[in-house]
């Protein structure tokens, strides 16, 4: 039986005791006793009235408890989200097969590499990481990587390739895409296409 119905019963039961102690003392040829009738009919009273509080005040902690749980799943999804947003915002770059083209001259050309999981991790890393990453797929006689900065989603680097002028590279990152520029006005642009080949 639920909580309203039980406690309306209840209620009923006391109220019905409360008649027939008032009929049994007002009914003909009985003796009357007042201070009797009013005892009783203040004890069923105020049993009428702890029930009903009783009864309010569980409804009210009912209520607190469902609001108090309502909250908490809400601080948690708030909570959750704060800490996931950064993480997934700090992945400039996801594994898989990445394809693009570089704009060098008025020539384009296109352009196809595998970027493994220790590879975006590099990437996704601090400079010293993205540093010593670009030097592991850049040889250094080709050209010299100096003046890594890494800025939330942008990388930013110096190189001076095969003798010529140093050219300042700026790439930004969108998790499953990019595009770049350098100095000199080459552009390139990459997109992730699935799981490496």
């Amino acid at each position: 039986m639920s909580g309203p119905t039980r406690h309306r019963r209840e209620s009923e039961d006391i109220l019905g005791r409360l008649l027939a102690v008032f009929v049994r003392f007002a009914a003909p040829g009985k003796r009357f006793r007042k201070e009797l009738l009013s005892h009783d009919i203040v004890t069923a009273v105020v049993k009428v009235r702890h029930k009903a509080a009783t009864h309010h005040i569980a409804s009210l902690s009912e209520r607190n408890r469902m609001n108090t749980n309502r909250r908490l799943a809400v601080l948690s999804m708030l909570l959750l989200t704060c800490f996931t947003l950064p993480a997934w915002a700090a992945d400039r770059i996801h594994a898989g097969q990445w394809v693009g083209t570089t704009i060098v001259g008025g020539k384009t050309y296109p352009t196809s590499s595998c970027i493994s999981q220790s590879d975006a991790d590099a990437m996704n890393g601090d400079a010293k990481a993205v540093e010593a990453y670009l030097k592991t797929i850049i040889p250094p006689e080709a050209c010299q990587i100096t003046n890594v900065r890494v800025d939330g989603n942008k990388v930013i680097y110096t190189a001076s390739c095969g003798g010529g002028a140093a050219k300042v590279v700026t790439t930004v990152y969108h998790g499953d895409s990019s595009e770049g520029t350098d100095s000199t006005g080459a552009k390139t642009a990459a997109k992730r296409v699935g799981m490496c080949k």
